[in-house]
């Protein structure tokens, strides 16, 4: 059989897409009239229909294969008619995504490191404009830093992307520091204010100062 060579330093999907002249010491294409569980070391493309959610959706996706499975560089792409729902780039093991980009139609953009389709290490945006910089847990932040719209920082241990112990920094110079309620407003700890004051103490969850000391 007669296939084409492709140098891995190039990407991959491009040399498959560009097959004149490309050769070199590098991968094969994937031989198209044989079954997809015996692509191996090799680079090449297929689409199936697939649900997203409860959509139906053709799922395409182009990269290099091993043994069958999606293994090393890629891109796919869940899409319904004209409208891409999810896109990924990045590389793969063993048919999943463990590093890249995955991109929704509503905004959210993760950005990492990924284990069984989860981020589990890097940055996530979604549709609001809030940034989530650090570890996750099945998308959620663990331990890190969240940027808000209004140039709120707040940074520390979270619990489904509340945050439970850190600092919170607001536009206007104040910081919340210590433990916090599940509605972001401080629990124990201290509260630095523009005007100087350092407040210690407790708060209850609706942000009434409980009993310490003011300085």
């Amino acid at each position: 059989m007669n296939v084409t060579k492709c140098s891995r330093w190039i990407f991959p999907v491009l040399c498959f897409i560009a097959l004149i002249g490309c050769e070199g010491n590098g991968i094969s294409i994937c031989p198209q009239t044989e079954p997809r569980e015996t692509w191996t070391d090799c680079v090449g493309e297929f689409s199936e229909e697939r649900k997203w959610g409860d959509r139906n959706a053709i799922y395409y996706f182009k990269g290099e294969f091993k043994d069958g499975l999606r293994t090393g560089l890629g891109e796919s792409r869940y899409q319904d008619g004209d409208e891409v729902l999810v896109q990924t780039d990045g590389t793969w093991s063993e048919g999943h995504l463990v590093s890249g980009f995955y991109k929704q139609n509503d905004g959210t953009v993760l950005e990492g490191v990924f284990e069984d389709t989860y981020l589990i290490d890097g940055t996530m945006t979604t549709p609001d404009g809030r940034v989530l910089k650090g570890t996750f847990y099945e998308h959620f932040l663990r331990e890190g830093t969240l940027y808000y719209p209004d140039k709120t920082v707040a940074t520390g241990s979270w619990d489904e992307n509340a945050i439970f112990e850190g600092k919170r920094t607001y536009p206007n110079g104040t910081i919340f520091e210590g433990k916090f309620h599940e509605n972001d407003l401080l629990k124990e700890g201290t509260m630095y204010n523009p005007d100087n004051r350092v407040v210690t103490g407790s708060w209850d969850v609706n942000g009434n100062f409980l009993g310490g000391t003011i300085e």
